[in-house]
């Protein structure tokens, strides 16, 4: 059954499942009382990878990097006194039943350029926010200024150029002038082409084993993730205990979690494969309807309590920031 997403008034974007599950992932939802410091299951499941899978894989068409993420369980969300946490993060145990790839890093503009004949970003020689990157190569910034669509469609055909069945099919597309899709019906196909990481499997690749509120623990500096600093108390009120840049920064400029993944936290936030409402209680990954699309991980502009692993954006799908890009997941055949 369709889905109908009214936003602004006289805009309409569809979602069609064709199946009554999602294949790539089974997820099992149950409540949780709290998260400890560690995650003794999660840290136990960790590396159990299918060994008939290489643990990296790389796309012909652009080189971009995979790393095979192991099925396990976590604890999605955060505990009662996590500082910065919303309502909406009530944690749930969650099994993620089949291993998948995840790109190594957000997809850049040069990635973005090669597949779509395009570079959208706002931080690019020819973007709005060119003055703040005057002088840099942004070819390695991962590309901003996306729609939903406008992921899916690249997923589509980066999944086609290196032979992969398309995990999406489009349908009545409707088109901004410079290309980028405003409104379309999505249809879940369920190939193993590229596609979104689910929300679940994007906050469960972001911890690698650990239930800190950031996989490299309580706090957040300067050289762990671009982010903007939290306010603090200081001799003449309050200031920033750092400066941040105010602008996106070269995707793997900081440190990788312990899985191999850049950037999870801050840079760009990355759309995920889900609609906004409700936490789902029971058993299936993907849109769940709702009117909004989700993102996850946070951004240049955003402090750093809003990069969290538990953290949760909500965005139109047909809408562009020049703070959100994307990341490319894929489920191998069986």
């Amino acid at each position: 059954m369709p889905i109908s997403l009214v936003h602004p008034p006289g805009r309409v974007w569809h979602m069609i499942i064709r199946s009554p599950f999602i294949p790539w992932v089974a997820v099992l939802v149950t409540l949780a009382a709290s998260a400890g410091r560690a995650d003794p299951a999660l840290a136990a499941s960790a590396g159990r990878a299918d060994p008939a899978l290489p643990e990296e894989s790389t796309s012909t068409a652009t080189g971009m990097s995979f790393v095979l993420v192991p099925a396990g369980e976590f604890e999605m969300g955060s505990p009662p006194g996590e500082r910065g946490r919303q309502p909406d993060e009530t944690p749930r145990r969650i099994t993620i039943t089949r291993p998948f790839y995840l790109g190594v890093h957000e997809v850049t503009q040069d990635e973005y350029a090669e597949v779509m004949e395009r570079n959208p970003s706002s931080f690019a020689a020819t973007g709005e926010g060119r003055e703040r990157v005057a002088g840099r190569e942004t070819g390695r910034h991962p590309v901003e200024r996306i729609s939903c669509f406008d992921a899916i469609e690249f997923c589509n055909r980066l999944g086609a150029r290196d032979g992969y069945a398309p995990a999406y099919r489009l349908d009545d597309v409707g088109r901004r002038e410079d290309g980028s899709i405003e409104r379309a019906d999505v249809v879940v196909l369920g190939g193993d082409g590229y596609r979104l990481p689910t929300e679940a499997e994007w906050e469960y690749a972001c911890r690698a084993g650990t239930t800190t509120p950031f996989h490299y623990g309580d706090l957040t500096g300067r050289k762990d993730a671009n982010c903007q600093p939290s306010m603090e108390a200081g001799m003449y009120g309050e200031q920033k205990p750092w400066q941040d840049l105010a602008r996106t920064a070269a995707v793997g400029s900081y440190p990788a979690n312990a899985w191999g993944l850049h950037d999870m936290h801050g840079n760009v936030a990355e759309w995920c494969w889900e609609w906004s409402g409700e936490r789902p209680a029971a058993a299936l990954p993907g849109p769940r309807g709702g009117d909004h699309e989700l993102a996850r991980g946070g951004s240049w502009l955003t402090n750093e309590l809003r990069c969290r692993a538990a953290s949760r954006f909500f965005r139109v799908p047909g809408e562009r920031s020049y703070e959100t890009g994307f990341r490319v997941a894929r489920t191998p055949s069986p």
